[in-house]
């Protein structure tokens, strides 16, 4: 039996995904890559899922004030803006594998077979996003909505559970790549970044000087390897951040929530 109330959710363009706190990697073609960084800001994201289509989990037959219900697991997808200060390289990456994930169920209402999608406490929490893991730090805005229904303590359980284990992933992931859990490692032992890294070395051969002005401003690196060797720092930065949260992304979303790895 349901205790606390709930709003249903719909795919339109009136209810409306935010991020109320996140962290994220950032870097500046001068200056290594920052991780976990807080103070990024995510434009909001329409629960209709324009970016979402491969995350998207919206009902065919089955509407919630005119436009399809919304199923457990909705994620409002890709493209969400990313906005940080400093402005940042990463930014870009961020945007292209943005996520905001509905992750509790109301398990007494299904919805073509699936249990509907809810935030737990009326309009918080979301799962979004986040270095070094995955944060339910999502609100949203419900500018429109009619339907209401209840959330038991078994469906908080569920929701709360699916959240632990896509933390969980995050930071197996993190050990692989970075070396340690929190994603804050210099060792890259099996990690698609450090594979690119070597390849653009083959590629471009950075200069010593350019390696060596990591820390300087934009003008110096430029004086001090050329415009190619900025290029080239930039290039291995932004591939090295996209394969890793690719990566991430297919086993967290694609595998372990598909039922392969799943619990």
């Amino acid at each position: 039996m349901g205790l606390i109330p709930v709003p249903g959710l719909h795919g339109g363009y009136l209810q409306i995904a935010i991020s109320a706190f996140t962290m994220h990697n950032q870097s500046i073609p001068v200056v290594p890559a920052a991780p976990n960084v807080p103070g990024i800001i995510e434009t909001p994201g329409f629960m209709a899922a324009p970016g979402g289509f491969l995350g998207a989990k919206l009902a065919r037959t089955v509407f919630f004030d005119g436009s399809p219900a919304v199923q457990e697991g909705h994620d409002i997808g890709f493209f969400i803006p990313h906005i940080a200060a400093p402005l940042n390289i990463l930014m870009a990456v961020h945007t292209l594998l943005s996520k905001h994930k509905v992750f509790f169920p109301v398990s007494s209402v299904q919805i073509e077979g699936k249990p509907m999608g809810v935030y737990a406490l009326l309009f918080i929490p979301g799962e979004i996003c986040a270095n070094p893991v995955s944060l339910p730090t999502g609100v949203v805005l419900l500018f429109k909505g009619t339907i209401l229904s209840s959330i038991s303590l078994a469906d908080i359980a569920a929701g709360l559970w699916t959240l632990a284990k896509d933390v969980a992933l995050d930071m197996v992931w993190n050990k692989l790549t970075s070396g340690n859990a929190w994603g804050t490692g210099s060792t890259n032992l099996t990690s698609g970044a450090n594979l690119l890294g070597r390849m653009g070395n083959r590629i471009f051969r950075p200069s010593p000087q350019v390696l060596e002005g990591l820390g300087r401003t934009f003008s110096e690196m430029i004086r001090a390897g050329g415009a190619r060797g900025v290029l080239n720092v930039t290039a291995r930065t932004l591939g090295g951040e996209t394969l890793d949260a690719i990566g991430s992304k297919i086993l967290k979303d694609y595998v372990w929530e598909k039922g392969v790895l799943g619990l």
